[in-house]
């Protein structure tokens, strides 16, 4: 009897050990599968109960046993029936003691259930969008130069082509607007007001003592061929950039040319040769720079090549 009595018990405990078991497990994949907060809840309380069921009834189970252990038979229970049969041990077993009420849930099983049910399945968030690749800056196409201006070219001082100079013992004579020649020095001496109301004024010296002249009058009864080297040298000395003029006659121009050997080298660029070809038509002999080609009662007339003194 007494073997009989253990068996059953330890059978009825096996029993109540997986039933919590499974209600622990049945708790537990609930709350993975994230259910309802009410099913949650249910399941944390069955188990809750199902715990306090076991407790309480291994208290009533060791009661009775507590006779049979010590040898003894069981004691009578109000109702008539053995307190410690197997009828009773099982109707006791399931009924809940006072101790297993809903509120007996353990605190760390509440607790996880609460978060459990707590935390929300997180919404699906849009994916961010994609950079927008940044915009390659077109490289500005360089500005095309501006042309150098062209430097303008000076204008000349002087004419620039073939133009007449007239001269005369009386400047009265010429005719207003025109270039005169006209003397420095010696009987025929002019003054700046003799030539008023002319054009370009060329300054001659009769006597070859005056370098402030244009011009150097080499003829019979002025200055000599020898007499013109002289003058050109003591010009250009005294004025390096000037152009020393030597008027002649044709037949003198090749004595004038001798004299003029005997200067420095560099001089002879600077000297500009006038010669007196009176043929009474227009031109200039090849190697002058300017030609006396008519005489007249009160005027003569030259034909110059351009730059001849200015």
């Amino acid at each position: 009897m007494f073997t009989r009595k253990n068996t059953s018990v330890s059978l009825f405990r096996e029993a109540c050990r997986a039933e919590l078991r499974s209600g622990k497990h049945a708790a537990r994949r609930a709350l993975l599968r994230k259910p309802s907060r009410t099913t949650v809840i249910a399941g944390v309380v069955a188990a809750g109960i199902i715990g306090a069921t076991v407790g309480g009834t291994a208290s009533s189970w060791a009661s009775a046993v507590g006779p049979a252990a010590t040898g003894t038979h069981a004691a009578a229970v109000p109702g008539g029936a053995a307190a410690n049969s197997k009828v009773n041990l099982a109707a006791d077993a399931v009924r809940p003691t006072s101790s297993a009420v809903p509120h007996a849930v353990p605190a760390k099983v509440a607790h996880a259930a609460k978060h459990a049910v707590a935390v929300k399945p997180a919404a699906h968030s849009k994916p961010a969008a994609k950079p927008k690749a940044a915009a390659t800056a077109k490289p500005k196409v360089p500005a095309k130069p501006k042309p150098a201006a062209k430097p303008k070219p000076k204008k000349p001082s002087g004419p620039t082509k073939p133009y007449q100079i007239y001269d005369s013992v009386t400047p009265a004579a010429i005719p207003g607007g025109r270039s005169v020649a006209t003397y420095a020095n010696g009987p025929y001496q002019a003054s700046w007001a003799d030539v008023s109301g002319r054009g370009d004024v060329l300054w001659i010296d009769v006597q070859g003592n005056n370098l402030g002249a244009n011009a150097l009058d080499v003829e019979p009864g002025d200055a000599t061929p020898a007499g013109a080297a002289a003058w050109v040298k003591a010009k250009l000395e005294k004025y390096p950039d000037s152009k020393p003029i030597v008027y002649t006659m044709r037949s003198w121009w090749p004595a004038v040319t001798a004299s003029m050997n005997t200067l420095p080298g560099w001089m002879h660029s600077h000297v500009k040769y006038w010669i007196a070809d009176p043929t009474g038509y227009e031109h200039i002999l090849p190697g002058a720079d300017a030609t006396q080609w008519y005489w007249g009662k009160s005027v003569d007339i030259t034909t110059a090549k351009p730059g001849f003194w200015k």
